[in-house]
């Protein structure tokens, strides 16, 4: 019997995590905590940022240079983002999800509010990608010669990886189909 040594994670590996079909990274929060750790720490100027219009969602990234994304990514992030929202637990098939630049997200709120932590203010024209629909794929991909199980989009999991399995949404918790 053959034992694998086991993989050393990635320092992204903290956040919910992606492979576009263009081989960039997607990033996004687990909770409020690493929310805003992936909003004020990783997030950067040539980024783009995601977000599904629904309370209970991750902030989501695509880590670029000068703010470029394939249509096709900007959808598999979409996804993938709507995905991790509480709209699954709820049984919503689709969220309309949005992206702007970097610049655009603030923790500077209205004058006589305040932003809770993970909490973010969007300012200015946003880009709407509506009726994203709620469903991932998992898959195994190598990553610098070793293998990892990932999920994101279907279009990105079948372009990067071993092979791939489709998840919708049904009468099985997504906690109790992860394990």
């Amino acid at each position: 019997e053959k034992l694998l040594k086991k993989r050393k994670k990635q320092w992204f590996e903290k956040f919910h995590w992606s492979f576009s079909s263009e081989n960039r990274l997607i990033l996004a929060g687990r909770d409020a905590g690493s929310n805003e750790e992936l909003v004020k720490n990783y997030m950067k100027s040539g980024d783009l940022y995601f977000h599904p219009e629904f309370q209970g969602s991750p902030h989501c990234i695509i880590k670029t240079e000068k703010n470029f994304a394939t249509t096709e990514e900007k959808i598999e992030a979409a996804i993938f983002v709507a995905s991790f929202s509480k709209a699954w637990e709820a049984k919503i098939s689709s969220l309309d999800v949005y992206s702007v630049l970097p610049e655009q997200v603030s923790k500077k709120a209205p004058q006589g509010e305040s932003m809770g932590k993970g909490a973010f203010m969007i300012y200015g024209k946003r880009e709407w990608l509506k009726k994203t629909p709620l469903h991932l794929a998992i898959g195994v991909q190598k990553i610098d010669e070793e293998f990892a199980v990932v999920s994101g989009a279907e279009s990105s999991i079948k372009k990067n990886s071993l092979f791939c399995f489709r998840i919708i949404q049904g009468s099985v918790e997504k906690n109790e189909t992860a394990k």
